[in-house]
């Protein structure tokens, strides 16, 4: 009567699991995006009202970043293109209105997202 306790908890033989680097980038990417929506609504009047329409958009833009962070945290790869989208969308807003360093600025989150999704993406659906 050899009985393992040990055997009847065994854990799944694959379980994912995000790097801690990775893992804090997407908790920086929901409490920053959020936090930039808000502020970006919130200086709305000061903004000429012909670019109104843009900061609006803008905001919305942050939010859509908070969603797809989240997708990428449940191992979703449309996540990863959305939040990309998201920046790239952004940079272009940044050109059009002359802000090249914003713009540049722009591909720093791309970069690291890009370096700390690698060991995962073979893992996400």
């Amino acid at each position: 009567m050899n009985q393992d306790p040990v055997s009847s908890l065994d854990a799944p033989a694959h379980i994912r699991k995000h790097s801690g680097c990775l893992t804090a980038f997407l908790a920086l990417a929901v409490v920053g995006n959020a936090l930039l929506a808000l502020i970006t609504w919130g200086e709305a009047s000061a903004v000429p009202s012909s670019y109104q329409p843009l900061v609006v958009f803008a905001g919305l833009l942050n939010l859509a970043g908070v969603g797809f962070a989240i997708a990428i945290y449940k191992w979703k790869k449309w996540g990863v293109y959305g939040y990309v989208a998201c920046i790239g969308i952004t940079m272009l807003l940044s050109l059009v209105l002359g802000d090249l360093l914003s713009a540049a600025r722009s591909l720093i989150p791309i970069g690291l997202l890009a370096y700390l999704i690698r060991p995962s993406w073979s893992q996400m659906e």
